[in-house]
């Protein structure tokens, strides 16, 4: 067979040429993302930073893999590029959720630590969605299926091949689901946050933070709709035209809101209300009365006090 009979599985996969700048202005775009969030994480030291940059790391390689993918006439020739570069923008998007996860499951900390439950059957649905353990395990079982599915990816073997598939498409709704509750915990989130008040020299991020985590939780569930609802089609799925609106441009929105001024806790704040959170339980478990302060829900007007932002 000659070369120019060999398969090209990157178009047959639908990554196509007119896509080159797209791809490029992505890459283009997160590259220098990744220096700005490891500055981040150095100089503040909380996981949402850190993950933010496993997730910039990882779409700069993605995009920079499609670029190739979508500008070289044979670079789609090798199979093996084809899939990591789907299986590197797929597990790629764990960084992403679990930080947007982790900053709301941080923030509700400051304005719930009496851990106040929920009447009736949804209080076993909120302490699955505040247990970051769960959460956790629930995204990383989502990242190992969707390596699993790109290995068997290339098999020849029809059961593996359907293997692929189903734990592609479960890798997919396990995100979606995730998603799903994030949106859940942030409007949790805003009905205790806009129940404190707020000193009005506080930056946007203090004062509207669920809102910006809403809007980002959105982002991502437009980004697994679309991903779900063309899972069975991946050809359709990697069409331009639906791609990077409904794919590639949410999950940049959403990570640029992280960015918005004291949105995101610091080390010492996160610290001081952990402190004061195993304080609020102990006294909890006192046979002394409650105090006036244990029952301003820890305190939660300490973190939207003036003072250095995050």
């Amino acid at each position: 067979m000659s070369s120019s009979e060999a398969i090209n599985y990157a178009r047959a996969e639908g990554i196509q040429h007119k896509e080159l700048g797209a791809a490029v202005v992505f890459a283009i775009l997160y590259i220098p993302c990744v220096p700005i969030f490891a500055y981040l994480s150095f100089k503040r030291y909380t996981f949402v930073w850190r993950s933010l940059v496993l997730f910039t790391l990882v779409r700069s390689a993605a995009f920079v893999l499609r670029a190739l993918l979508a500008g070289s006439s044979t670079a789609g020739n090798n199979i093996n590029t084809v899939i990591a570069e789907q299986v590197i923008y797929g597990i790629g998007f764990f960084g992403l959720l679990y930080s947007a996860y982790t900053l709301a499951l941080d923030r509700d900390m400051f304005v719930n630590v009496s851990n106040s439950k929920v009447p009736g059957p949804l209080a076993l649905i909120t302490r699955i969605m505040r247990t970051r353990n769960i959460i956790r395990g629930a995204l990383l079982a989502a990242v190992i299926m969707g390596i699993i599915s790109g290995t068997e990816q290339g098999s020849s073997n029809a059961s593996s091949q359907n293997t692929s598939e189903s734990l592609r498409k479960a890798s997919l709704y396990i995100f979606l689901v995730v998603s799903i509750l994030l949106l859940f915990l942030t409007l949790m989130l805003a009905i205790d946050e806009f129940s404190v008040t707020h000193d009005a020299r506080a930056s946007f991020g203090r004062r509207y933070g669920s809102l910006v985590i809403f809007f980002i939780a959105a982002m991502c569930i437009v980004r697994e709709a679309y991903l779900c609802a063309t899972a069975g089609n991946v050809k359709k799925q990697n069409r331009p035209a639906l791609f990077y609106p409904l794919s590639a441009a949410p999950e940049f929105i959403a990570m640029l809101l992280f960015l918005v001024p004291g949105l995101v806790p610091t080390k010492q704040e996160l610290e001081t209300r952990e402190d004061a959170h195993v304080g609020i339980l102990m006294q909890n478990y006192s046979p002394q009365p409650a105090t006036e302060m244990n029952r301003t829900r820890g305190g939660a007007q300490q973190y939207y006090a003036p003072g250095p932002r995050a």
